[in-house]
């Protein structure tokens, strides 16, 4: 922290930092010289975790932070300035975060002098972006919401001389050297009181020509002497770093464009799928046939269930093999494909303590389903074992590897066109698919499967991350999420600040996403999307496995289930892969359907957003639940609940500049 003359807030600013930090932890405040009773704010607290610089000369706004970041010994820095607030839960959430990433930012509630909500945050200030082309030109690092590791902090010590911020250096360096994440969680109270010592204060007193050159051509200059000094391979940085700024004279505020980051086609091929327990006698087994009208009702062709180990132990006991053998059957007769959970446990035991046991009901599944069950998920979240068990992610892979390999090899000899997807990973953004990587594990599977109940606009990360890991490890596969969605319970027994807490507006906020959520993955190449699940047990009210489903127990539909309808009927199976631009918060999705209509969707984020559109051609205007809305003027709404735009071949429809 920086202090000068910040008696006023102070006080309550370190309320918030000590509360949340460890005995082993500190808190470097370098003070510039303080006339007010700043000095005696920070000595009256007697804390030893609290490391005070008085400086004796003035430093200025960034060398003052220049000091406390070179007295700092941690292994992770937080930046925080003197007079904002820290959310409770910011350390643990970023510390994290900071496991996968060197450097991360986060957002932060607005509020004024008397510590009044301003009803906004700062990335919906600065119509954010998070590539490096549009930081490079408008700066969206703010160093109160910044932290990093030390091997960062190591690169960028000493600041160099005229650099207009010492978190636009941090934050520069970082994106072109290092691993960094926007996070979309916020985290503290930004105060904007008028009298702040940091830039973002109030407005600049540089001329034009500093403001769109010189502050550029400088943190250029400094990035290229950096990547120099510490010998690393720097001609592609230096490159990347002069066609960045000459890029972002030119064009500035560029639209981000999604690409494919993996094997696909370019037509989507049956990509909606629907989780269910069709072989779980107390769950959907007696809804079976209800469910598959349902399921192609809503435009799926694909459902994931369970073939639960135990179900395979010869049927002396309950005849649960002709539980299996049934749905089976009717999901084929039904004109459906079945991806098939192969668990890897039963009775206590994981199935890898019971080898022989596992191969010989390997054996029979095999012999029975291999050739009309085309696809097979070797064991559900084997990650999520690490923490029942309480081993090690290393023992976990380690465990795996003992029977994928089999388990691939049984299943491509019995039908080398059947495919096998690796075990459905439930924590994406953990080390296990890095350490499956490590193992040679992607040999012996066909597909990449992962879960996840994110918000939409959080997957791309995922997707950057596992790509990642391909280019790393030296292989690219097929991807596809087998759970995503939302529970729509009741959280009176639960505090879960990031979601509504009313039930009708969770059901919404459910059929919202499930649209943005395929929208966005397959314009990433995913080819294949699971929802999780068709029906609600709804058995406990506060019970949050028993409400994922988009349908409710007695089947009558929730709103997602009408959203998922207009999805599919708007992006039917044969369609144009999807291509995505997002502009600031404000995404616009487009494609071609087999009928030869041209349709686009747009939304947002969070919040609503009036935006600008140029349209060419007729169209229809379609909210998410297929009701037609009058759109007369080219400036409209924009919210999270989609809107879909149809028109002839020659339709077109883009983001005014």
């Amino acid at each position: 922290m920086a202090t000068y003359n910040g008696m006023n807030y102070l006080r309550e600013q370190i309320d918030s930092i000590l509360m949340q930090l460890s005995t082993d932890d500190e808190l470097v405040i370098s003070d510039d010289g303080s006339s007010d009773n700043t000095i005696q704010i920070i000595t009256s607290y007697n804390d030893s975790r609290i490391v005070l610089l008085n400086n004796q000369s003035t430093h200025g706004f960034v060398g003052n932070f220049e000091n406390a970041l070179i007295h700092a010994k941690g292994n992770i820095i937080f930046l925080a300035d003197q007079d904002d607030i820290w959310k409770p839960g910011k350390v643990a959430v970023v510390t994290e975060k900071l496991k996968q990433y060197d450097l991360v930012i986060h957002d932060a509630d607005m509020i004024d002098g008397k510590g009044c909500p301003l009803d906004k945050t700062y990335y919906s200030t600065l119509h954010h972006r998070k590539d490096l082309l549009s930081n490079l030109w408008k700066t969206r690092w703010l160093g109160c919401c910044m932290a990093f590791r030390r091997n960062l902090l190591d690169m960028s010590i000493p600041f160099p001389r005229k650099i207009v911020g010492h978190d636009y250096w941090i934050g520069m360096l970082g994106m072109l050297k290092f691993r960094y994440c926007f996070m979309d969680d916020v985290l503290i109270c930004y105060r904007r009181h008028g009298n702040n010592v940091s830039p973002s204060g109030g407005k600049s007193n540089n001329n034009i020509f500093y403001k769109l050159f010189t502050k550029r051509l400088n943190i250029i200059v400094a990035l290229i002497s950096r990547c120099i000094r510490i010998n690393m391979k720097h001609t592609h940085a230096i490159l990347a770093c002069i066609m960045s700024c000459l890029c972002a004279i030119s064009c500035a505020e560029t639209p981000i464009m999604a690409k494919p980051l993996f094997p696909c086609s370019n037509k989507l091929d049956s990509p909606y799928g629907i989780c269910a327990h069709f072989t779980q006698t107390f769950w959907d087994y007696p809804y079976e046939e209800q469910m598959l009208r349902l399921t192609r009702e809503m435009g799926a062709d694909n459902v994931r269930y369970d073939f639960w180990i135990p179900y395979a132990e010869p049927l002396k006991e309950n005849g649960l093999w002709e539980i299996m053998s049934q749905s089976n059957k009717k999901i084929t007769d039904s004109g459906m494909k079945s991806l098939a959970i192969l668990f890897g446990g039963w009775k206590g035991q994981r199935a890898w303590n019971m080898e022989t046991q596992y191969k010989q009901i390997l054996d029979s599944l095999v012999r029975l389903y291999a050739n009309n069950v085309p696809y097979w998920e070797v064991f559900n979240e084997v990650d999520m074992t690490s923490k029942t068990d309480g081993i090690s992610l290393d023992s976990t892979v380690k465990h795996y590897m003992s029977l994928l390999p089999l388990t691939y090899q049984e299943l491509k000899k019995a039908n080398k066109n059947l495919k096998v997807t690796s075990s459905g990973i439930a924590d994406i953004d953990g080390k296990f698919l890095e350490i499956l990587c490590k193992n040679n594990a992607y040999k012996y599977f066909d597909i990449l499967n992962f879960h996840s109940y994110d918000k939409p606009e959080r997957f791309p990360d995922k997707f950057t991350k596992i790509r990642s890991l391909m280019d790393t490890y030296g292989w690219h596969k097929p991807v596809w999420i087998t759970e995503c969605g939302m529970s729509t319970y009741d959280e009176k027994s639960y505090a879960n600040l990031l979601s509504p807490t009313n039930k009708d507006e969770k059901e919404a906020e459910q059929a919202r996403r499930i649209p943005r959520l395929y929208l966005i993955a397959f314009a990433f190449g995913v080819d294949k999307v699971f929802t999780y699940s068709l029906r609600s047990r709804e058995n406990n009210e506060f019970e949050r496995e028993d409400h994922f489903g988009i349908v409710h127990a007695d089947l009558s539909p929730k709103p997602a289930f009408n959203a998922y309808k207009m999805l599919t009927r708007m992006l039917p199976s044969g369609s144009s892969r999807p291509t995505l631009v997002r502009d600031g918060d404000v995404y616009l999705s487009s494609w071609k359907r087999q009928d030869g209509k041209k349709v686009y969707a747009i939304w947002t984020s969070k919040g609503k957003n009036t935006v600008d559109l140029r349209m060419k051609g007729k169209y229809d205007c379609y909210d998410i639940n297929g009701k037609l809305v009058n759109v007369s003027k080219h400036k409209i709404e924009v919210s999270p609940s989609i809107l879909y735009f149809v028109g002839s071949s020659k339709f077109k429809l883009n983001i005014a500049e």
